[in-house]
């Protein structure tokens, strides 16, 4: 049940983004080490994210949005959310 309501959560703060041909091609020749990161990134970019959130934040050292952990962002969030209201 606790990763369900997180899942919840995070679907409440983030819109997931679809991955497309556009993505795909940017990505071929991108020059990451692993492709789903390229995918990841790329369709971050193309959406307009804020920032990426993964757990490998390691294997995005040129990214141009910020990079965090899913704990980092929830931490991010929460301060924004206390800082608001």
């Amino acid at each position: 049940e606790g990763a369900r309501q997180m899942l919840r959560l995070l679907l409440d703060i983030y819109q997931p983004v679809a991955l497309d041909a556009q993505v795909v091609r940017q990505s071929i020749g991108a020059g990451f080490t692993d492709f789903e990161d390229t995918i990841q990134y790329h369709a971050a970019l193309g959406c307009g994210a804020e920032c990426l959130v993964t757990r490998n934040v390691a294997h995005f050292p040129k990214a141009t949005v910020p990079v965090l952990t899913p704990e980092e962002f929830l931490a991010a969030y929460e301060a924004q959310q206390k800082s608001a209201g």
